[in-house]
């Protein structure tokens, strides 16, 4: 959730890792069913079906998905380091509709945003 890497194993499963030479980001999907990950591993000494590269608009659209489901939200440092880049205007509305929380160092998503989580983050992103 905090936009770090991590290694999916298994059937189906699913993964960020950053290239360390190069800084690139890849998102990385297992083969979905059991039968053919196995197979898959027996020929191709992996299980991964696909490996697809994330660029800097995909890799900020995540911090926002991934930032804003946890309580204590994003930092607005985190948000400058990510290159993310919010409306002011959204921001204010969102918040005036209690819906988004903000002090000096974060912004976050409310009680009350947290059960329209998806609209508010598509609100931001728009």
């Amino acid at each position: 959730w905090q936009g770090g890497d991590y290694v999916g194993v298994g059937a189906g499963s699913h993964g960020r890792l950053t290239q360390k030479e190069t800084g690139k980001r890849f998102a990385t999907y297992g083969t979905p069913r059991a039968q053919d990950w196995l197979a898959h591993i027996k020929t191709h000494g992996h299980g991964l079906c696909e490996m697809t590269s994330l660029d800097e608009a995909a890799q900020r659209e995540e911090t926002l998905l991934l930032g804003l489901r946890l309580v204590e939200g994003l930092s607005f440092a985190q948000l400058e380091k990510q290159r993310v880049v919010l409306s002011p205007d959204k921001i204010k509305s969102l918040a005036a509709q209690g819906l988004l929380e903000l002090s000096d160092t974060h912004i976050a998503v409310s009680a009350a945003g947290r059960l329209v989580l998806d609209s508010v983050i598509a609100a931001l992103l728009i």
